[in-house]
């Protein structure tokens, strides 16, 4: 659905949020088995923070936003992925990129909203 949103509509901002860095891998590598030309992958990125960098290869996509180049690479993003409270940290600060980023989201997606703590990231989104 969201690479048919990306087709249809060529400015549409969508925020993916996870609770683990595990379910915002698989969202990420999920993406990428589609085999979705460039033109729609390109506008697709995973933010990954120390910890998931840490893991080694294993842990990498080819939708991965390193924190060094997030000012950048964010411009040209349509779609964000990210996960748990190192995004929460970066959605709450005011000069973040992402915060920045976040100001023109049209659509959140809140992976398991129902679990406890993630109130705590919806108000730091709102």
């Amino acid at each position: 659905m969201i690479g048919g949103l990306l087709v249809m509509d060529q400015t549409i901002r969508i925020m993916v949020v996870t609770k683990e860095n595990a379910a915002a891998h698989a969202f990420a590598k999920h993406f990428e088995s589609l085999q979705l030309p460039p033109s729609i992958t390109d506008k697709v990125g995973r933010l990954v923070g120390a910890t998931e960098l840490a893991k080694g290869p294993a842990s990498k996509t080819e939708l991965d936003v390193p924190p060094a180049y997030r000012n950048d690479i964010l411009r040209g993003k349509q779609v964000i992925i990210g996960c748990g409270g190192g995004f929460h940290q970066e959605c709450s600060q005011p000069y973040s990129p992402v915060a920045k980023w976040m100001a023109e989201v049209d659509v959140a997606l809140n992976d398991e909203g129902q679990q406890y703590g993630n109130l705590d990231e919806s108000s730091a989104i709102a």
